[in-house]
């Protein structure tokens, strides 16, 4: 049940960040992380290169009309037993990291907004793996350098 209501919090969330309001604290981050099985590594490589192309399809670097994209990363990694010594091996998984990062709070909204396409995809396969999910918008900014 608490696995249920996980699912359908992670479903909803984007419709209630991007119509939340009141972010004039937070910076229009993203940022995903999740660990999948070795065997899902194909398709999630599909499904980021589907949407980097979307992001820059969609996306602008500068100028007033939103989103405006400071920053999009997918990093890739293997999961490792321990990684202070790689040569232990892996544990069969590999963890994901998106990363978006707006000018603004608002270009953000308006990303949530655009509906990624693939989107119903990508949060099935989030869904799958919901225990290993780390979901951060809209976050306050307590260091930054430079």
């Amino acid at each position: 049940m608490i696995r249920l209501a996980s699912i359908v919090l992670f479903l909803l969330l984007p419709i209630s960040v991007a119509f939340g309001g009141g972010h004039s604290q937070q910076a229009g981050i993203l940022n995903i992380s999740m660990k999948v099985p070795d065997t899902e590594v194909a398709l999630m490589d599909e499904l980021f290169a589907a949407h980097e192309k979307w992001i820059k399809e969609t996306h602008f670097l500068s100028g007033n009309e939103e989103p405006v994209l400071v920053s999009y990363k997918v990093l890739k990694s293997p999961d490792f037993k321990n990684p202070s010594d790689p040569s232990q091996g892996t544990t069969g998984n590999t963890i994901y990291v998106l990363s978006e990062v707006y000018e603004r709070p608002a270009g953000l909204k308006k990303h949530m907004d655009l509906n990624f396409p693939r989107g119903p995809e990508m949060r099935k396969i989030i869904g799958k793996y919901w225990p290993t999910v780390t979901f951060v918008a809209f976050p306050e900014v307590i260091a930054s350098y430079p």
